[in-house]
This record gives structure tokens, sequence and C-alpha cells, in this order.
């Protein structure tokens, strides 16, 4: 019931701070020691070499906002170097964060006293949200370039190429609008 409830939190999720507004509730309700959630700078098929700490949950606190920018890291250290004691302070169970064939990041947690059998749903949870959340700002950015592109093009549509004054068709459009506008 707990993997249903957060699959369902997390899939509703539209922006990244309340995908981790989710991963909170699942971590208040799972009481681990120690979670950790490194997003990868871009989604690939293969784990990134780069990566950002989303959130560092150590003995009941949220430390990863400790600084107003995520820190970019190696992924091969796991954790930040402000964490790195962390790594031996008992064992550490990592999953994937993913969805379909692309993988997003890893999260890891401290196994003791906590069923971690519902990792990969974890994972796969959190994947489809940042997945969902990628594609939206792959679909602004490319919203935004097709305005700028459609701009030009209006532009160049509207001006002679040689003088770059107002060309006929300008002309004609614009008194049209004036037409509108006295009538």
């Amino acid at each position: 019931r707990l993997r249903s409830g957060f699959q369902l939190r997390v899939g509703s999720c539209s922006d990244e701070s309340e995908i981790l507004a989710a991963v909170d509730r699942w971590i208040e309700a799972t009481c681990p020691r120690r979670v950790f959630l490194v997003r990868y700078d871009e989604p690939d098929e293969w784990p990134a070499a780069r990566g950002r700490l989303l959130r560092a949950h150590v003995d009941g606190c949220i430390r990863s906002a400790e600084e107003p920018v995520p820190v970019t890291f190696d992924t091969a250290d796991l954790v930040p170097d402000r964490f790195v004691s962390e790594l031996g302070r008992g064992s550490l169970v990592m999953g994937p964060v993913y969805a379909g064939k692309d993988h997003y990041g890893y999260v890891m947690v401290d196994p003791l006293g906590v069923d971690v059998t519902g990792l990969d749903a974890v994972g796969h949870s959190i994947g489809n949200a940042l997945r969902s959340r990628h594609l939206i700002e792959q679909l602004e950015h490319q919203a935004t370039r097709l305005q700028r592109a459609n701009a030009e093009l209006s532009r160049l549509a509207n001006r002679d190429g040689l003088t770059g004054l107002a060309n006929r068709l300008c002309f004609d459009r614009r008194l049209r609008e004036a037409r509108e506008l006295g009538d």
C-alpha cells in the first residue's frame, strides 16, 4: 500500500520540488537512517559520469538544502565530498532511477530496519516523474526556439532583403489593420 501510494503521489508531480516533496513523504513513512537521491545531468541509456545530489537524508535530517545551488560531482564518487564519510557508516543499497531505457540517477538507502525490496519500484516511479519533467522542459525549450524562429521569419517576410525597408506585404498588412481600426 505504501509503495502504490508513493507511485500515485510522485506520478502526479509536475516539477522537481513536488517530486522531492513526495520523496520526503516516502522517507518519513519508511524511516531509513540514510537516503541519498542523485540526478544525472542528462538522462541516457547508460549511467552518467556527472550528477547532482537532490536529497540527502541522514539520521532524520534533510541535509541537501545546505547549498543554494546543488553541487555537480563525479558519480563514481557516489556522493559529493561533504557526504563521503557517510559511505563508511555501514551498508547502503543502491538502485537506479530510471524510466524506460533511460537512467535519470540513483537512490541509495541504508537497509538497516527498512524493507528495501520495493527500492526498484521507488526508483522507477521517481524516474517516470523525472522523465515527465525532462520532456516538459524539452517541449518548453522547443516552443521558445520555434517562437524565435517564427519571429525571425516574420521579420524576413516583411522586409526587403537588400534595403531592410518594409516591403509590399508589410504595407498591405498595415493598410488592412488601419482600415479595421477606422471602421
